[in-house]
């Protein structure tokens, strides 16, 4: 959501500005012909971000948040948790910037500062767009359609997969890491304990969790990183058609599999908060197979039991952060409790019923 920013932003933002100016130099190794202009102030529930331009180039600026109704700087920069945020986050882009050979159409965005004085992440400006903008298009225009600008939205996402097949396995971690059903109904079953007190079905709720229960597996996986930001609407893709991460999140190890099914759940998720939500779940299907199969081939793939299992564990999660979000908007209270049940209740049992079947097949 773009908006213009609160008076009392324009003079953090105007130092911000000179900073990036008094720096141009030292991040790009050649003189600056003249001041930077700034485009439109974006301020969305986790960030503020912006352009600086300059005549040569640009840089993005990003200045993360945890309180999603905020948006005043001078206590943005100042919020312990945005600036841990912030850290964590130009880490993620420093590590991602340093794995090198990436496959074809896949890239790295360039960090050049964290700046504590103003929690503020900067990179350099890549021109783009959002691939999720550009699935959006093509499932409203009838499915798998070519948008001129990076070419069709299917190898986009085959490009996803690759890039996350290289950055999982760029710095291996010889061992394996144990994955079970029991691991993954612990974490399960405590956000669905917090979810039934609010939810429309709280026994169909019982009932998906109750076949969970009743499926028992275990599997030994090679440990892989894992970016807990790696969904499609952190994807970028410039006019040659490489795709880029732009906000990485946290890197930890894993079984590599909380990515994936992070990303599966996120193209369903597609039209999350419009009218057109239910449309993401059929474009999903030749979206994901696009993904998949740039992630690996099909005999490289963990069985379709145990990936619907992340997928399950995902949209659990996911569910639990809308009601959170949900919580926090200024509706009225009858009003709130109608969307919490037509809309997200129904979009999520609906999702889960359809992995639970596949998990516990």
């Amino acid at each position: 959501m773009v908006q213009l920013p609160p008076p009392q932003n324009e003079a953090v933002l105007e130092m911000l500005d000179g900073y990036a100016y008094s720096k141009y130099s030292q991040y790009f190794h050649e003189p600056c012909s003249q001041p930077p202009g700034r485009g439109p102030v974006e301020i969305d529930y986790w960030s503020i971000s912006y352009r600086v331009t300059f005549p040569e180039r640009s840089l993005f600026v990003k200045i993360p948040k945890v309180d999603m109704c905020q948006a005043d700087l001078s206590l943005i920069v100042a919020d312990p948790g945005a600036q841990e945020s912030a850290r964590t986050e130009f880490d993620g882009f420093s590590q991602i910037y340093g794995i090198r050979d990436w496959p074809k159409g896949c890239a790295a965005v360039r960090p050049l500062e964290y700046v504590p004085s103003f929690n503020s992440i900067i990179t350099e400006f890549v021109p783009s767009n959002d691939l999720f903008r550009q699935c959006r298009h093509a499932a409203i225009g009838g499915g798998l359609a070519v948008v001129p600008s990076s070419g069709s939205v299917p190898i986009s996402l085959g490009r996803c997969g690759a890039w996350l097949r290289h950055f999982q396995r760029a710095h291996e971690c010889e061992g394996t890491v144990r994955v079970s059903s029991e691991q993954l109904l612990v974490e399960m079953e405590n956000w669905a304990r917090q979810i039934q007190c609010l939810c429309i079905r709280p026994r169909k709720l019982d009932a998906l969790l109750a076949r969970l229960e009743r499926s028992r597996w275990s599997h030994e996986i090679d440990t892989a990183r894992t970016c807990e930001g790696f969904e499609v609407r952190n994807i970028i893709v410039d006019p040659h058609g490489t795709v880029r991460l732009v906000d990485p999140g946290r890197i930890s190890w894993g079984s590599g599999l909380e990515d994936v099914a992070h990303f599966l759940v996120s193209l369903t998720m597609l039209f999350w908060g419009t009218s057109r939500l239910w449309l993401g779940i059929p474009m999903s299907r030749p979206y994901r197979h696009a993904f998949l199969n740039g992630w690996a081939p099909r005999d490289r793939r963990p069985k379709p039991s145990t990936l619907a299992w992340f997928e399950t564990r995902e949209l659990f999660r996911q569910w639990l952060e809308a009601y959170r979000v949900l919580s926090r908007k200024p509706y009225p209270r009858t009003l709130g409790r109608f969307l919490r049940a037509v809309y997200v209740d129904a979009f999520f049992l609906n999702r889960i019923t359809q992995t639970v079947a596949i998990a516990c097949n």
